[in-house]
């Protein structure tokens, strides 16, 4: 057997071998008390990767045909569904995670927490049998007993890596549409976003108030000032007694254009830009638009 045919042996047996089983969906259930975390396999993305042999004729020039040989790599994705629980919550927030993510979690954790997570077992990964149904349901549960753990313990549910977690991915997602002019497309991340940030962060307000600005800028840039103004509301709310956050002036001269374009009170907001300015030193203030877009740069 030519070492051509052999590769090609290879790559089928392991395609047979790695069977492309998939599990039923497994049943939703409750992981944590106040904000509950679903956990559900979905059906496995599939990679291709085409790797080409080629052969060379000895004393000639001519070249073999190409010969693709596509190897299937898959991976199993958990969605993770967050709502409030103690009463009716029509806003759910769905997200998706790998299994390497949820590595990457951990590590950070241990990083801050290693006393707090001294009791808390990571689940392991199969080194075989992945994608069987037995496999993925056991890892399914186990996640569910560490994600209910980790917020179990208030040091960690409010931490900023355990945020993260749950946000990152899709706020990187949004600011890089909205640095490419993608508003709408922005805005309708950001939007789903903000209801998770805001079950997650109650007791920090403040720290949604970058996504909250963002919104902003994208209601703007998209024409609808009186949906901008609304949020602008909110972030400025949450500003009141934090007048040296950076975004407080950026917000407050974005809100007195708004105002005026919508006929509504300006001078208070602009009395407001006064009093700020009297106080402190003349200094390069960025516009609200410039702030946000430095957001998430990677």
């Amino acid at each position: 057997m030519s070492g051509l045919a052999w590769l090609q042996y290879l790559v089928l047996k392991y395609l047979c071998t790695q069977g492309m089983r998939a599990p039923s969906n497994p049943s939703h259930a409750e992981l944590i008390l106040k904000v509950a975390i679903y956990t559900q396999l979905l059906q496995p993305s599939t990679w291709r990767a085409a790797f080409y042999a080629t052969t060379t004729c000895i004393g000639t020039s001519a070249v073999n045909p190409v010969i693709p040989i596509f190897i299937m790599f898959t991976f199993w994705t958990y969605k993770i569904i967050i709502l409030q629980t103690g009463s009716f919550d029509s806003n759910k927030s769905v997200i998706e995670r790998r299994y390497s993510d949820f590595e990457k979690l951990h590590r950070n954790l241990l990083e801050e927490f290693s006393e707090e997570m001294e009791d808390v077992t990571f689940p392991k990964k199969a080194l075989t049998g992945n994608f069987t149904e037995e496999i993925i349901n056991e890892r399914k549960l186990a996640f569910k007993d560490y994600l209910r753990l980790l917020y179990s313990m208030k040091c960690i549910r409010r931490s900023k890596k355990f945020i993260d977690f749950l946000t990152r991915p899709e706020l990187q997602e949004a600011y890089g549409c909205l640095r490419g002019g993608q508003y709408t497309k922005a805005l309708e991340i950001l939007l789903e976003v903000i209801g998770l940030q805001e079950r997650l962060t109650r007791g920090n307000p403040v720290s949604i108030v970058p996504t909250l600005c963002a919104i902003v800028v994208c209601h703007k840039d998209l024409e609808n000032p009186a949906s901008a103004f609304e949020y602008g509301e909110k972030a400025l709310s949450r500003l009141r007694v934090h007048s040296s956050h950076r975004y407080y002036i950026p917000l407050l001269e974005t809100m007195i254009t708004l105002a005026y374009e919508l006929g509504k009170d300006f001078l208070s907001l602009q009395e407001k830009l006064e009093e700020w300015k009297t106080k402190k030193d003349p200094i390069r203030v960025f516009t609200l638009k410039e702030l946000a877009v430095r957001e998430y740069v990677q």
